[in-house]
């Protein structure tokens, strides 16, 4: 063969190598431990978990990854696969990221953080540190808080966004290493699960798993502050993936240790019945007010048909709303249920 034949034949073997045919696939094995943590974390991907600012969703993740670089079971519910972790804090000063891993942290963690630092997707340097650091350290997961931090990109540009998303994969995939992006919701609180995330819709598509995280205070019976945070599944690419959960996060003054307990099955998931009434009065604490049109309209992407009208049926009946005096039919709150609100994670005093 003459120099032309060898080159195209060379690029017929790449090329072979590049493709399977779909019987071919199917006699491959599919990795038996897809996630780094059961049904949350989904390996060689890229995850989000996004919440609203003081959500608390900063101090969820620490504690997952000193559970995993531990290697025991995250909040001693779901398995994990042990490994080292790099963590990007590119928000909090290295003094707050010392007073947030003496409460949560296990003395032994020996995985990586980089604190009062600057990173982008977009710096060949700062990339070459980091698959350097992957590389040297055998780093399994990769965690930046915050995503908006690590690119320049318009969020609201599909087309900018997908570029830095793609650079993310391509390091999952080059060098077979699991990330995780905590991102910020929007200000639309009209709207719940991947609506809220901010930005393109390109963000949501690019990842395997998507959790989104919203908490509340409440008192236990001595009349203690803790929070209790819900976390919800909106989007996996596989069957098996973790439901809606409850967890509470106190923290012992005794001990200078914050606590963290998976309480179980979100009560929103296992009654929708009383999911929607939260709804209904939480969006009337916002708005107070409302016409039954502008209500419904409000919701209508978060409950159903059905348990928006059995809720608003028992609201009215235990008299949380009434009519207004005008006789028109406006929801009117009036009485606040004792079910916890939204409560930012600054003004649970940890350290106290």
């Amino acid at each position: 063969m003459n120099k032309e034949e060898i080159y195209i034949f060379e690029q017929k073997m790449e090329d072979r190598e590049k493709v399977l045919t779909f019987a071919q696939l199917m006699l491959e094995t599919p990795d038996p431990e897809p996630f780094l943590v059961k049904d949350i974390i989904k390996k060689q991907s890229l995850n989000i978990i996004h919440g609203a600012t003081g959500s608390g969703k900063s101090l969820f993740v620490l504690k997952m990854i000193d559970d995993i670089s531990m290697g025991v079971d995250f909040l001693g519910k779901f398995p994990t696969i042990k490994t080292k972790i790099l963590l990007l804090d590119l928000e909090m000063t290295k003094d707050d990221c010392i007073i947030r891993a003496i409460n949560v942290c296990n003395s032994k963690n020996d995985s990586l953080i980089l604190c009062e630092q600057s990173w982008k997707i977009t710096n060949t340097d700062q990339v070459n540190w980091l698959t350097r650091i992957i590389t040297s350290y055998d780093i399994g997961l990769v965690v930046f808080d915050t995503f908006s931090k690590i690119h320049n990109a318009d969020e609201n540009n599909n087309s900018e966004i997908t570029k830095v998303m793609t650079s993310l994969m391509e390091i999952c995939n080059n060098y077979k290493v699991t990330m995780l992006l905590l991102h910020h919701v929007n200000k639309n609180k009209d709207v719940s699960g991947l609506s809220r995330g901010r930005g393109a819709t390109a963000i949501a598509d690019n990842v395997g798993m998507y959790l989104e995280v919203t908490s509340r205070k409440t008192t236990d019976i001595d009349g203690n502050m803790y929070m209790v945070m819900t976390v919800s599944n909106q989007k996996s690419r596989r069957l098996e993936s973790v439901g809606t959960f409850d967890l509470s996060i106190k923290h012992d003054v005794n001990t200078n240790r914050t606590n963290f307990e998976y309480i179980g099955e979100s009560m929103a998931a296992i009654d929708p019945i009383n999911r929607a009434r939260e709804e209904i009065v939480k969006t009337l604490e916002n708005e107070p007010g409302l016409s039954m049109s502008s209500l419904t309209k409000k919701l209508k992407n978060i409950v159903t048909p059905k348990d928006f009208r059995d809720a608003y049926k028992s609201l009215l009946n235990q008299k949380i709303l009434r009519k207004d005096i005008r006789g028109k039919f406006v929801f009117s709150y009036i009485v606040k249920e004792d079910d916890g609100e939204q409560v930012d994670i600054n003004e649970v005093n940890f350290n106290e």
